[in-house]
């Protein structure tokens, strides 16, 4: 049976490196399973540190899934009354632990994101614990190796997290495919220096769900009607611009929704949404 060992080893030679990255590393996948990681064989990353990441698969792997809403945590949230309607969707991801409510942003989480950078800023494992605690059984997905640093929080959350849950599933990115939907994104013309997490989550979605509604995706200081609206709904934080292109990643938004791809909810919901 496979079950989760991390262990911090350093790789020998560059051979090394490549015969872990052939036998590991699967392209198209969104993240690392049992399936790319076989239990005993350690997945070694540019940063010199081996790990062997064994997770079970996620229930909703195999089959797509139907109406999924991917809920960002754009100030337009705020008093939006969206709730019961996220809630209706039949897979819900959301975004680095965000606050959730039943009035605007709804509680059903089947995914969410955990940023290295929250983990970092808590040093007491138990108010991790803590935090994560209040989305059930979601299954949560770190970016492991999307820089050097991130690598060692992840473990840092895994270890403390697995122990807890360790049959509810959680995961690490794969690069390559962030490579490869970075290289997908960027000959369409959009080049910041990182994707969003948001918008990463939302290509992903595209691939996994058969109808995807998109709600709290809105990178402006003003609503649709001019009124003013806080980037977060929970709090007052500010974006990075230097890292993200947020209203760059927002015209894309708008583009797959007047296709018809997805449904950019840009308004206060129906009070009557079933």
């Amino acid at each position: 049976m496979c079950y989760f060992k991390s262990y911090l080893k350093k790789c020998i030679t560059n051979s090394t490196v490549c015969e872990c990255v052939q036998c590991c590393f699967v392209y198209h996948r969104p993240y690392f399973t049992h399936e790319v990681c076989v239990c005993g064989v350690f997945l070694c990353v540019c940063v010199c540190v081996c790990v062997c990441v064994c997770v079970q698969d996620f229930p909703w792997s195999g089959r797509r899934l139907g109406r999924c809403a991917v809920v960002g945590s754009g100030g337009i949230l705020k008093n939006s009354s969206c709730g019961r309607e996220i809630d209706s969707a039949d897979f819900v991801i959301r975004f680095n632990l965000a606050y959730i409510n039943d009035s605007d942003v709804g509680l059903k989480t089947d995914l969410i994101t955990i940023n290295p950078s929250q983990i970092q800023k808590e040093s007491d494992p138990e108010l991790l614990v803590k935090r994560v605690s209040v989305y059930g059984n979601a299954s949560f997905i770190m970016p492991a190796f999307a820089y050097k640093f991130c690598t060692e929080l992840s473990i840092r959350a895994l270890s403390v997290l697995y122990p807890i849950r360790p049959q509810k599933p959680m995961a690490f990115f794969s690069p390559y495919y962030l490579q490869t939907l970075d290289g997908f994104w960027k000959r369409r013309g959009l080049k910041p220096r990182r994707l969003s997490t948001g918008f990463m989550l939302i290509s992903t979605a595209l691939e996994l769900c058969e109808d995807v509604h998109v709600y709290g995706f809105w990178p402006f200081d003003t609503d649709l009607q001019d009124n003013p609206v806080p980037y977060h709904y929970y709090n007052l934080n500010r974006p990075s611009k230097r890292m993200h292109k947020m209203p760059e990643e927002f015209v894309r938004l708008l583009q797959l929704h007047s296709k018809g791809a997805l449904t950019l909810h840009l308004q206060p919901c129906s009070s009557d949404t079933p």
